[in-house]
């Protein structure tokens, strides 16, 4: 079976090959300078011209096999001879990961370094243009929408429902209902909307009166002995019915009417009651624990979980679930807030960056411990080589350079030291 070689692999194939060809470049450049030498020299006596490529070739041998040396002395003794300070990389493994760690704490993983590096970035803008696209919100909506139908259809409904039961009547047993109902009719009478009540109850108990009159006028003479005259007992029923009508209808037209001052007193009195009230709390709290202890109102939350999966379930399986819709709507919402709200996506940015700086902080020691550890636990002739194989290359180019300006370096004290004999 043929084997597939990994990227990496082909990386290092290809750094092979590009190591391999400038060594040989380096090398014949070198050989073309030795014969060059060995010409010149020969031709030097009948040629005085010669002896400038002399010099230049003398020069260019001796910087080649210098700079052959350093290069190789980094990774190998040169001529395997164990000369001091040769295979540098390999015998220096465990300083030079000391000192990279040390590098990557103190220029990489510096509060100032990542304070600069993360002040520019905008953060919260790329996740709202993200979020905004249609085909992008889609997408995610689509994702969220898979993930949750297969979580609903693989997870225990039983334990899921008993679950969700037992939470939100442990949560309702917790809360402290009173306070948050006084401080919600304490916002409406400060808007005055108790007194709306009051009209819509004015109006309900003022129509009630006028459809059942006739109820009202029979009770009324029941009251009365046989004997009174029916002339004399409905005028009276029409006054008394007309007075109270009109008491109505003044209490309703009259904004500053005493008895609408009446039932603000008694609201005022009913909300305090309901946020300061030690009994009435214990009185209402009593009733709550024996209402929600009552078996038929636990079957009624697992009975309402499980409605509300099925419902949630039908709509995504569906071929253009509301759902899913929902979802994408609210995360275009999201990436548009993030958008056009500059002041709410710098604080954001500001979160997440001190967020991140603060977290790489703690962990700073522990990464600089990591690197440090992972280069000490390299081979070390392995090391030498890979880097050897991707810096390699890079300095085949000191020995061609070092051959040709040693070669001019030696050519311009040939030529001036011409003039001084």
């Amino acid at each position: 079976m043929k084997a597939f070689k990994t990227s990496r692999e082909f990386d290092e194939a290809a750094r092979k090959t590009s190591l391999r060809k400038m060594k040989v470049l380096s090398t014949l450049l070198l050989v073309g300078m030795t014969i060059l030498y060995g010409l010149s020299r020969s031709l030097e006596k009948h040629y005085p011209f010669f002896g400038l490529l002399r010099a230049f070739s003398e020069a260019s041998m001796i910087g080649a096999l210098a700079d052959w040396f350093a290069v190789v002395a980094l990774f190998k003794h040169p001529l395997n001879l164990p000369i001091p300070h040769t295979a540098i990389i390999k015998r220096n493994k465990d300083k030079l990961g000391d000192n990279l760690a040390n590098f990557i704490q103190h220029n990489f993983l510096a509060r100032e370094e990542l304070e600069n590096s993360l002040k520019d970035i905008d953060v919260m803008a790329w996740i709202g243009k993200v979020l905004f696209d249609p085909d992008t919100s889609g997408k995610i909506a689509e994702n969220l929408a898979h993930h949750l139908l297969y979580f609903m259809e693989k997870f225990d409904d039983e334990e899921l429902r008993k679950y969700t039961t037992d939470l939100l009547l442990k949560n309702l047993h917790q809360v402290n209902l009173l306070p948050i109902v006084g401080e919600i009719l304490s916002l409406i009478t400060r808007e005055e909307r108790h007194q709306l009540l009051l009209d819509e109850a004015l109006i309900i108990l003022t129509k009630a009166i006028e459809n059942n009159k006739d109820a009202i006028r029979e009770t009324s003479r029941g009251e009365y002995p046989r004997w009174f005259p029916h002339f004399l007992d409905d005028l009276i029923f029409n006054n008394m019915l007309a007075r109270f009508q009109k008491i109505l209808a003044d209490i309703h037209d009259d904004a500053e009417h005493d008895l609408r001052k009446k039932f603000d007193d008694v609201t005022e009195d009913f909300i305090q009651t309901l946020k300061h009230s030690n009994a009435f709390a214990e009185e209402v709290d009593s009733m709550r624990k024996e209402v929600l202890s009552n078996p038929l109102i636990q079957k009624y939350f697992e009975d309402l979980w499980s409605r509300i999966k099925n419902r949630i379930m039908d709509n995504l399986k569906g071929k253009d679930p509301k759902v899913r819709d929902r979802i994408q709507a609210a995360v275009l919402s999201l990436g548009k807030n993030l958008l056009s709200d500059s002041s709410l996506r710098e604080k954001l940015n500001l979160a997440i960056k001190a967020s991140l700086i603060h977290y790489l902080e703690d962990y700073v020691d522990a990464v600089k411990i990591f690197i440090s550890d992972t280069v000490k636990g390299w081979d070390a002739e392995r090391t030498s080589r890979i880097i050897e194989l991707y810096i390699g290359s890079d300095l085949q180019w000191i020995r061609i350079n070092g051959t040709l300006i040693g070669g001019l370096a030696g050519l311009f004290i040939y030529i001036l030291s011409s003039f001084f004999e």
